[in-house]
């Protein structure tokens, strides 16, 4: 009688995330995205030893309209810059990203406001930072988009500055926030400025002007001489990978 082996299938077992085995891990799949202004604790998960932090700062408002100047429009607000690092973090550590909020449009009237300045977008306060758009110097400059040179981290872009208003009753249009991998758009007349891959388009100076978009973009100057206030900027953003 013919004695036939038994064959048993043995299971593959996969390399759990969190445990490199001498092998490079892809992003953990719970990779954080934040954009909503305000203080967020974060987690680093089981396993995990370093962290690509990307951020984003906010965009500044626009200026306000100015009554008692003839063709008194507003500038447009400025974007905010990028950066990014990839530091050391402790498994089951906290870190806290503070994402920066978008700056608030300028008041229009008798004596018109610029744009407030957009936040900074932090990783434990100062280790990552990437500013914000600054404030136009009057209600009719246009702000200056975030330094790369005032940010820290280990890739810097700068972001694009609002427009400044022009005669013949033109309003500034919103710079543009900065992208991985490329610079902020500079606005030049009263249309936003397109932002590149990544980043947020700046607002239109209209009437009434539109805010800018996330993340990052500089908020529209007023298009009207009856006294009316900027659009704001849009607030940064913060992403996290995990990386083993």
């Amino acid at each position: 009688m013919d004695i036939i082996p038994r064959v048993v299938s043995i299971p593959t077992v996969s390399q759990p995330q969190g445990s490199s085995g001498g092998q490079t891990l892809p992003p953990y799949p719970g990779s954080v995205s934040l954009t909503t202004a305000g203080s967020h604790p974060v987690e680093v998960p089981a396993g995990y030893s370093r962290a690509r932090v990307r951020l984003w700062g906010a965009g500044s408002g626009g200026g306000g309209s100015d009554t008692a100047t003839d063709d008194g429009m507003g500038g447009g607000g400025g974007g905010g810059a990028f950066v990014e690092s990839t530091v050391s973090v402790v498994p089951l550590s906290t870190h806290t990203i503070v994402i920066g909020a978008g700056g608030a449009g300028g008041t229009g009237g008798g004596t018109a406001n610029a744009g407030a300045a957009g936040g900074d977008t932090t990783w434990d306060t100062t280790v990552i930072v990437a500013k914000g758009g600054s404030a136009g110097s009057n209600w009719k400059a246009g702000g200056v988009g975030g330094l790369a040179s005032a940010s820290t981290g280990s890739i810097k872009r700068n972001g694009g500055t609002g427009a400044d208003a022009q005669a013949g009753f033109q309003p500034g249009g919103g710079g543009s926030s900065a992208g991985p991998a490329t610079a902020g758009t500079t606005a030049t007349d009263e249309v936003g400025a397109v932002a590149p891959t990544g980043g947020g388009n700046g607002g239109d100076g209209d009437d009434p002007p539109t805010a800018g978009a996330n993340p990052g973009g500089g908020g529209g100057g007023c298009g009207t001489q009856a006294g009316a206030s900027g659009a704001a900027g849009a607030a940064g953003k913060g992403t996290v990978d995990w990386l083993a």
